[in-house]
């Protein structure tokens, strides 16, 4: 998590779709509440091998925010170039846009390798 963070969504995956949500000052939600306004929820979802994920983020509404977007995008991929393991950006929160950042990826019932011919539940 980045510095100064308190709360985060994760998405990653090891031959699946795992996700984890852990927010703090919640105003509402529909289950795992630890109490004192902190929500915490972890699912798994099968796919098959090979699937990617594909990331949407909506551009921002003000052109100098768009710029550091963009900027911070052209950091992130000259890290992963020069092959640091992981690489981050901000993104300023606008009020009101509420799936600035989508991530999507296809499910499978189970997960399975075609490959292994096994299948992990």
């Amino acid at each position: 998590m980045a510095q100064g963070d308190d709360s985060e969504g994760t998405f990653g995956g090891n031959g699946s779709v795992y996700w984890k949500v852990d927010a703090k000052n919640v105003k509402s939600h529909n289950e795992g509440s630890q109490g004192g306004g902190h929500f915490k929820q972890e699912g798994h979802s099968g796919t098959e091998d090979g699937t990617r994920f594909t990331i949407t983020l909506r551009k921002p509404s003000s052109q100098s925010e768009a710029a550091q977007l963009a900027d911070g995008l052209t950091k992130a991929a000259q890290d992963i170039s020069r092959g640091e393991p992981s690489a981050e950006f901000r993104l300023l929160i606008e009020k009101g846009t509420h799936e600035q950042i989508s991530i999507t990826w296809r499910s499978a019932p189970e997960n399975f390798s075609p490959t292994r011919g096994t299948t992990v539940i």
